[in-house]
């Protein structure tokens, strides 16, 4: 299952990185009715989509040097409205809203406690120094790109940072987006 979540956040970060196109309103529901249905990682997409939605309206106001502007942006409102169409989709599954109790109280499961992938990540391991070293490429690589980073990427990358040192599992997520 988490190798379907992992090909639903893959496509769902192509969908949110590619030029924008209305077969969107389509596909980014029926990906998320579906990741709901086959792993709990689909709130790591949601997430992402509130990062592309916050991460946009920042660049705007940022760029405009007025907050208002962030809301009469299109694109901005685009992906808000797509991400609550996502989370919508997502409460068409068995359990309906107590999903989200049951994706979340997954974690609290004491067998869990004992598995490496859900020990915090630290510099103590070789994942931990492999993923530091990566950073710092990346930010090496985000200071010298002539791309523009946006806000989203940035706001992506450190909630998945954080959230990999809260636990290793997170680092499936954090590689695509890095």
């Amino acid at each position: 299952p988490q190798l379907a979540g992992v090909a639903c956040y893959c496509g769902l970060l192509s969908l949110l990185l590619a030029r924008w196109s209305p077969v969107n309103w389509v596909l980014v529901p029926a990906l998320f009715m579906a990741w709901a249905n086959l792993h709990g990682s689909f709130i790591v997409g949601l997430g992402l989509c509130v990062a592309a939605t916050l991460g946009r309206a920042v660049d705007v106001a940022w760029r405009q040097g007025r907050l208002r502007t962030a809301f009469s942006d299109r694109p901005t409102r685009r992906l808000l409205v797509l991400t609550q169409l996502a989370f919508l989709a997502t409460l068409a599954n068995p359990y309906g809203p107590s999903l989200y109790n049951e994706v979340l109280a997954f974690s609290r499961y004491s067998p869990l406690a004992d598995l490496t992938e859900w020990q915090p990540l630290t510099l103590r391991t070789n994942s931990g120094q492999l993923v530091a070293g990566l950073g710092v490429l990346l930010m090496i690589a985000y200071r010298n790109t002539p791309r523009r980073v946006t806000t989203g990427e940035v706001l992506a990358l450190l909630g998945l940072t954080g959230a990999m040192l809260w636990s290793q599992r997170f680092l499936v997520w954090w590689t695509p987006v890095a």
